[in-house]
C-alpha cells in the first residue's frame, strides 16, 4: 500500500513538472513607468495587461506558452523577445532611453540579450545608410555583407557558449538577414532619388537575395527586421511601377504622394498571404493615405480601397475618424469656432487664442522624448519667427491634471499650451504627433501636410509667411 502510494505521488509530481515546463515566466521591473501596467503580446494579441505593484514590478505566467517572439509593451513604447517553454524571463527597463535600458536575466536572457544587442546595432545601421548612400552600389554591398557576416558570427560564438534551441538560431539567423535585405533595400530608394548614376551601377546579384524572400514567413510575422525590409521593398516596387507607367519624375519618388501610398496598399495585399502582416500595411499605408491627403476625394478613396481589401470592419472604424479628423486638416477649413481649453481649464474659441498667423502641433505626455524634441522645435522657431504663435495643442482629454503637471515640469509656456476638449481614440491622434497645421490670421488652414522635423519645414514657413 505504501509503495503504490510512493508510485501515485511520484506520477502526480512528475504531471506537474511536465504542466509547469510547458509555461513561461515573464516578470520585471520599469523604472520612471509611463503607465500603471504591462502588456504582453503574441502574434499582436494582448495575452495580458499586467498592473505594476508599489516598486514598480510585474509578474506573468505565460500558460502552455509557444515558442516564438512576443511583444513586451509599456506604452508608448514596445519591444519584441523571444520565449520558448520554460522560460523564465525577468525584463528591467526605464521609460527614459526604452530600448537602450532594456536588460533581460534568468532563464531565456541570453538569446533576448543578443536580440537587443543586435537590435540596437541595427538602428545604428539604418542611419549609415544616410551617410553611405553617395557611395557606389559594389561598394555599399561590400559594406552591409560585412555587417551580416560580423552578425552571424556573433550568433555562432554565443551559441556555442549558451547552445541555443533550433527554433532561436533559425528566427535570429534570418532576422539578421532580413536586415541586410533591408539596408539595400533603403539605398536603392536612396541612389534612384538623389543619385541616378549609381543606380545604373548596380552588380547584376545587388538584388539576388530577393530571390530567396519568403513573403509568408509566419515565425517572422511581427520581426521589426522582416517588417522593415518588406516595407522598403514594397516602396522600390511602387516607384518602379512609377516609373514604368512614365508618371511624373518627383511623384515616383514622393512618399506620401496619394498614387504611390495606393500602389503600396495593392502591391501588399498580393506579395502575401499572411493576414498579420497585409492588416499591418493596411493600417500604416490607410493612415498615411489619410493624413496625407490634400483634398476630401482622397480620403473617400483610401477609405473605398481598404473595404475593398476587406479591411476588418472596427480597424475601418478608426480609419473612418482619423478621415473625419483629417478633414480639420484639409486647406480652406475654418477653425474659428473650434474650442480647445487653456491651462485654466476654461474653454476658448480659435478665434479668442490668437490674431497672428498661427502653427499648431498636437503633443501626448505619454511620449515624452517626442514632445520635448518638438517643444525645442517650436521653442527656437518662435524666437526666429515672433511673427507667428506656435501653439501646442495636448490631446490627453480629460487628464487635465497630469497635462498642467508635465506642462510645469518640462518649461513650457502656459500661454501657447492648449487642450482638447472633444473625445476621438487617442491612437488616432498619434498619426499627427509630428505634423503641424498652418493657420492664416482670419483663422483659415493654408497648409496642413507639413512635417516639423522635415528638411523643408523652415522653407515651408517662410512660404506660409510670405503669402
Amino acid at each position: 500500500m505504501l509503495l503504490l502510494l510512493t508510485v501515485i505521488l511520484t506520477a502526480t509530481g512528475c504531471n506537474e513538472n511536465k504542466e509547469k515546463e510547458k509555461d513561461a515566466f515573464v516578470g520585471g521591473q520599469v523604472v520612471n513607468p509611463t503607465s500603471n501596467n504591462v502588456i504582453i503580446l503574441k502574434d499582436n494579441v494582448p495575452l495580458d495587461t499586467i498592473p505594476l505593484d508599489k516598486r514598480k514590478r510585474f509578474s506573468y505566467t505565460v500558460k502552455n506558452a509557444e515558442t516564438g517572439l512576443y511583444v513586451f509593451k509599456h506604452n508608448p513604447h514596445s519591444q519584441t523577445f523571444f520565449l520558448q517553454p520554460g522560460d523564465s524571463l525577468l525584463i528591467r527597463a526605464n521609460s527614459i532611453d526604452f530600448d537602450e535600458s532594456l536588460h533581460f536575466s534568468g532563464t531565456g536572457s541570453e538569446k533576448n540579450n543578443l536580440l537587443i544587442q543586435t537590435f540596437l546595432e541595427t538602428e545604428n545601421n539604418i542611419d549609415l545608410v544616410l551617410s553611405y548612400y553617395k557611395i557606389t552600389p559594389e561598394e555599399f554591398k561590400t559594406k552591409t555583407d560585412s555587417i551580416k557576416c560580423q552578425q552571424l558570427d556573433l550568433l555562432k560564438h554565443s551559441d556555442r557558449k549558451n547552445k541555443f534551441s533550433k527554433e532561436f538560431l533559425e528566427f535570429a539567423e534570418k532576422s539578421i538577414l532580413y536586415d541586410s535585405y533591408d539596408l539595400k533595400e533603403r539605398y536603392t530608394y536612396m541612389v534612384n532619388k538623389y543619385y541616378k548614376k549609381f543606380s545604373r551601377q548596380m552588380p547584376a546579384d545587388f538584388h539576388g537575395y530577393r530571390k530567396e524572400v519568403n513573403f509568408n514567413d509566419g515565425m517572422l510575422q511581427t520581426c521589426t527586421n522582416y517588417i522593415r525590409f518588406i516595407e522598403n521593398y514594397l516602396i522600390n516596387m511602387a516607384m518602379a511601377e512609377c516609373a514604368v507607367a512614365n508618371k511624373d519624375h518627383n511623384d515616383c519618388y514622393d512618399l506620401y504622394d496619394h498614387g504611390n501610398i495606393t500602389s503600396r496598399i495593392n502591391i501588399i495585399d498580393t506579395l502575401t498571404n499572411l493576414p498579420l502582416v497585409k492588416e499591418h500595411f493596411y493600417s500604416k499605408f490607410g493612415a498615411l493615405g489619410i493624413i496625407m491627403a490634400k483634398e476630401r476625394q482622397e480620403i473617400v478613396n483610401i477609405l473605398d480601397l481598404l473595404k475593398e481589401k476587406s479591411y476588418p470592419e472596427e480597424m475601418l472604424e478608426k480609419m473612418v475618424q482619423t478621415g473625419n479628423l483629417q478633414l480639420a486638416y484639409l486647406p480652406g477649413m475654418n477653425v474659428t469656432d473650434i474650442t480647445i481649453l487653456n491651462t485654466s481649464g476654461e474653454e476658448k474659441k480659435y478665434s479668442q487664442i490668437t490674431s497672428k498667423p498661427s502653427i499648431i502641433f498636437l503633443w501626448s505626455i505619454y511620449s515624452p522624448q517626442n514632445h520635448k524634441k518638438n517643444h525645442r522645435k517650436m521653442a527656437e522657431l518662435r524666437k526666429r519667427y515672433p511673427e507667428i504663435d506656435f501653439i501646442g495643442v495636448n490631446i490627453d482629454t480629460g487628464e487635465y491634471d497630469k497635462w498642467i503637471s508635465t506642462i510645469g515640469e518640462s518649461g513650457y509656456e502656459k500661454k501657447y499650451e492648449f487642450q482638447l476638449n472633444y473625445n476621438l481614440e487617442k491612437d488616432i491622434f498619434q498619426n499627427y504627433l509630428n505634423k503641424s497645421l498652418f493657420i492664416d490670421k482670419n483663422n483659415v488652414v493654408v497648409t496642413g501636410d507639413a512635417f516639423i522635423h522635415s528638411p523643408d519645414f523652415e522653407s515651408r514657413i517662410v512660404e506660409f509667411l510670405n503669402q
